[in-house]
């Protein structure tokens, strides 16, 4: 392959799956999780990963039978992972105003 080439396919963002995954039927769900209650509750729900994982988890129990509820953050919690030191480059204003300003944006 062309060097050339090669460098325009890496520049492109793969296709997301999704588009026919959501367009084909929905297979039947299992029994082995039938009438449980699952709570998928991340405290990262600002990382780009946790939704995505989640996504996954909560899929799969729900395909088993599992009635899948999520959670996210909504700003309410005084801290959380997503508060790491290099997002504050001045303590004091972690300090005095909680990671709401910086990292949860409305």
């Amino acid at each position: 392959m062309p060097l050339r080439r090669a460098v325009r396919r890496l520049g492109r963002r793969p296709e997301s799956p999704w588009t026919s995954l959501l367009e084909s039927e929905l297979p039947e769900p299992l029994t082995e999780a039938a009438g449980r209650r699952v709570l998928l509750a991340t405290g990262v729900g600002g990382h780009p990963m946790a939704p995505v994982v989640d996504g996954l988890v909560g899929t799969s129990l729900w395909l088993r039978g599992a009635e899948v509820s999520f959670l996210l953050c909504d700003r309410v919690l005084p801290a959380c992972e997503m508060c790491q030191y290099v997002a504050f480059p001045q303590v004091e204003e972690f300090l005095a105003r909680g990671p709401q300003r910086r990292l949860c944006p409305p």
